[in-house]
């Protein structure tokens, strides 16, 4: 190789050197090229390849010998192949030539395309999505902004010494894989506040002076009723299903196979599991055996609805579960193969749609076959038990057999005791899972309960009503059981024209049984004051605001909640919005109370002294979970970010801040700091303090 340069034709040894003329091939197939010094050694090792192994009793001299003969010994066995017409050499051919190969690349391509056509890439998208984990990106993902970042990070460090450079995880790049980590919400974003911490404020604001801590107990005195709202505002749930022990179980099913059963469909959805690299149609397959193989060739299934343009209150409910935008939308053609795993696939709101859509079409079509598919508005247990209804009537009339119910959801047999008359028979089939046995109710055994049933659920906390904390389902039943007058308030709810004084009313006194008011209590703000005193006295540790009754405001708006429930479970229309319920964007929002969190006089006392848009956690008001007031110093809750004029579409539609903005939201000072609203408690490594401060010099030295 030293002697190429003298050998070679100048002009060749300039394109092998610089312009890669150095590929050597043996023939003109694909991937026959090889380096030049592995050409050299590929000649000497043909013949010698496989013969006279460094063994024992070979020396170095004969090892040299024998090395050193080689090329000569080339010569000589090549011109004996010639004379001899015979050729010693490996034959042409590559691994990814062979027929497996090619029968295992053509499957890989055929499999791409199909992922490739349920994905859409080229599809126009208003978020940033990963097409194979259907994580959707939300604000705070900021990877395009690398070039940004990076240059206000190069700001920071400009003029100092390597001991003193301390760059924030602000600075941060957040990709789709920090998404994939975090809870992501597409209307709304969920704030955890400190609920403790304003109680804390006006309590030394209230220090000795009996008649305004007594009467500041009329307010919930946190930015949330905790009583029924958890510290990141949604709806507090219970365990729906310890119900079931106080229902009672039929021994006997002999009657199954003269029966028609009405399944609820978003059990069905999850009765199977779907195996891999499957088509929809041969998942369809499996739910119509599933079916037959179950409950008969005649069966009626009901979905839930999914429509755009009717918008419910269980709207929120799927919007707490978090199903929207978990997982890429696809589109879906039955014999495509299902590219995802059946839990990501379902909690795409848009693909359980298609799928339930296109499942009941093919359900229609199978031939010897009856089964019926009805989709709902919205919520399908009401549906199915008005549909479970209708059948057994039709039966009846026909001199036919019974109609029973089958999921698992305690809702569905609470509904059917609720609204089926106490002289006929309905039946409900709950599916056990995990291993549970199946159980069968009879609603006549439990007439009993049917006057005061669906309340006990709606009041008790439901899918689209709150619970209260600390006291169970069972509680109210056993006490509208226990107690005849508290039944009467019950049935209140019941009536399709009642008002919302005469609601509340009827709510405050069940309230108060409910958490055992003995001395008889005026109001819901003195019973309280009285049980936070009595509380405070005889607790070793904090007594949390939860353990509350809620006050009357946010009581009404509960008890209005729960009127709507009932009354469309009677199926009488009303306007969710009149009755506990705000829309926002596409799904209904819980109004949690129209009052304030506390007197005016001391919210006023609890301010800020932001220099900036106060959109940080760093605010003062903000952390407490209020809107800035007068008493603040700059923005006097008019000029921020945080005042009651600024609201939540112009939040979300802010452009990301420019240096100036986060320079005035440290304080004034010069120095280059991304945008704060992405400070978390975990980035706050090397930021600098924020000056949050209040009027009243007494809450300063109490905190």
């Amino acid at each position: 190789m030293v002697l190429l340069q003298d050998i070679m034709d100048p002009q060749e040894f300039h394109q092998f050197a610089t312009q890669g003329y150095f590929t050597i091939h043996r023939s003109d197939k694909a991937w026959s090229g090889i380096w030049s010094d592995m050409t050299i050694e590929q000649t000497l090792n043909r013949f010698f390849g496989t013969d006279l192994k460094h063994g024992r009793g070979v020396t170095r001299s004969v090892v040299s010998r024998y090395l050193l003969g080689m090329p000569c010994a080339v010569h000589v066995m090549q011109a004996l192949e010639e004379y001899c017409n015979l050729e010693t050499r490996n034959s042409e051919q590559h691994v990814d030539l062979g027929k497996g190969r090619k029968a295992w690349d053509a499957k890989d391509i055929a499999s791409f395309v199909t992922w490739l056509k349920g994905h859409e890439p080229f599809k126009v998208r208003e978020e940033l999505i990963s097409l194979s984990t259907g994580v959707v990106g939300g604000v705070e993902i900021n990877c395009h902004m690398a070039f940004e970042r990076g240059t206000q990070a190069m700001c920071h460090i400009v003029g100092r010494t390597y001991e003193k450079v301390s760059l924030s995880k602000l600075y941060k790049i957040k990709n789709l894989d920090f998404a994939r980590t975090q809870s992501q919400k597409a209307m709304s974003s969920t704030v955890t506040v400190d609920t403790s911490l304003l109680f804390q404020r006006l309590s030394v604001a209230m220090r000795g002076r009996k008649e305004l801590s007594k009467s500041c107990f009329d307010y919930e005195m946190s930015p949330v009723p905790l009583s029924l709202f958890d510290e990141k505002g949604s709806m507090r749930k219970t365990d729906k299903s310890q119900l079931y022990k106080m229902f009672t179980t039929l021994s006997s099913r002999a009657f199954f196979e003269d029966s028609q059963f009405v399944v609820d469909g978003g059990w069905l959805l999850h009765s199977l599991v779907w195996p891999h690299s499957k088509t929809y149609r041969a998942i369809f397959d499996m739910y119509k055996n599933f079916l037959v193989q179950r409950f008969g060739r005649s069966v009626i299934i009901v979905f839930d609805g999914y429509e755009d343009e009717h918008i419910g209150v269980k709207s929120y409910e799927r919007d707490r579960r978090q199903e929207r935008n978990c997982g890429v939308d696809v589109e879906i053609e039955p014999d495509n193969l299902v590219p995802l795993n059946q839990r990501t696939f379902l909690s795409n709101v848009k693909n359980k749609a298609q799928f339930v859509y296109h499942l009941g079409q093919t359900l229609a079509t199978y031939e010897g076959f009856s089964f019926t598919v009805i989709h709902a508005k919205e919520d399908a247990d009401v549906e199915i038990v008005r549909t479970a209804l209708k059948t057994h009537n039709e039966l009846f009339r026909h001199g036919k057999s019974r109609v029973i119910v089958v999921g698992s959801d305690v809702d569905l047999l609470i509904l059917l005791i609720g609204l089926t008359p106490t002289s006929e028979s309905m039946y409900y089939y709950k599916m056990g899972q995990g291993g549970k046995a199946n159980q069968l109710y009879d609603t006549r055994d439990h007439k009993h309960l049917q006057p005061f049933l669906l309340f006990a659920h709606a009041f008790a906390g439901c899918d689209t009503t709150s619970c209260f904390f600390g006291k169970g389902k069972m509680k109210l039943v056993k006490l509208l059981l226990q107690n005849d007058s508290i039944r009467a308030l019950a049935l209140k709810f019941y009536e399709p024209d009642c008002l919302e004084d005469e609601l509340l009313q009827c709510a405050e006194t069940i309230t108060l049984a409910l958490y055992k008011d003995k001395e008889q209590s005026s109001s819901l703000g003195t019973f309280r004051y009285n049980l936070f005193s009595t509380n405070l006295a005889k607790a070793k540790k904090e007594t949390p605001l939860e353990c509350l009754p809620p006050t009357s405001p946010a009581l009404l708006q509960h008890c209005k909640r729960v009127y709507y429930q009932i009354q469309v479970w009677l199926q009488h229309r009303l306007d969710p919005c009149l009755w506990g319920w705000t829309r926002q964007g596409n799904i209904l929002i819980p109004i949690m109370s129209e009052a304030d969190p506390a007197p005016k006089e001391l919210l006023q006392k609890v301010s800020c002294g932001c220099q900036g848009p106060c959109k940080s956690k760093r605010c003062n008001c903000r952390k407490a979970g209020l809107k800035c007031n007068p008493a603040c110093k700059v923005c006097r809750g008019k000029s921020c970010n945080n005042s009651k004029r600024w609201t939540a579409t112009e939040h979300h539609d802010s452009e990301t801040p420019t240096t100036t903005d986060a320079c005035e939201e440290d304080g004034g000072q010069t120095t280059v700091e991304p945008d704060n609203e992405d400070l978390t408690e975990d980035d706050e490594t090397s930021s600098s303090s924020h000056d949050a401060t209040t009027d009243d010099e007494e809450i300063n030295e109490g905190l």
